[in-house]
């Protein structure tokens, strides 16, 4: 029982290390200072769930995830707020669509230039 145990315990600090490795120094600070917090009362249902999320993904959606929370932090410290409600989200949402549209049509030029398709 004690070998499973360690070898779980083992799977597990991998996984933790893998996220930490993705996280920039200040994502790490909040991370630590979450963590601080959760000793206080018990970590969230939202972080359980997000772990447990994190497990059952395969490699590029580990990925993904991380890359998405990459996104939210570097936001969160380009805004300085915690995603204010006050934003006008539609018009924002409509003028960051736009630029992936042109962002993925720039790439597809690129990629018919490179295999000589224009």
């Amino acid at each position: 029982m004690s070998e499973a145990f360690d070898k779980i315990e083992t799977v597990r600090w991998r996984e933790f290390a893998a996220i930490w490795r993705a996280l920039d120094q200040a994502a790490q600070i909040s991370v630590l200072n979450f963590a601080r917090e959760a000793e206080r009362g018990g970590p969230p249902e939202e972080w359980r769930e997000l772990l447990s999320g994190y497990r059952e993904l395969g490699p590029t959606g580990r990925e993904i995830l991380v890359m998405l929370l990459r996104r939210l932090v570097a936001g969160r410290k380009f805004y300085a707020d915690d995603f204010d409600r006050k934003r006008n989200w539609p018009k924002e949402t409509g003028e960051e669509l736009a630029d992936a549209v042109i962002y993925l049509l720039c790439g597809q030029i690129k990629a018919a230039e490179s295999y000589g398709e224009k």
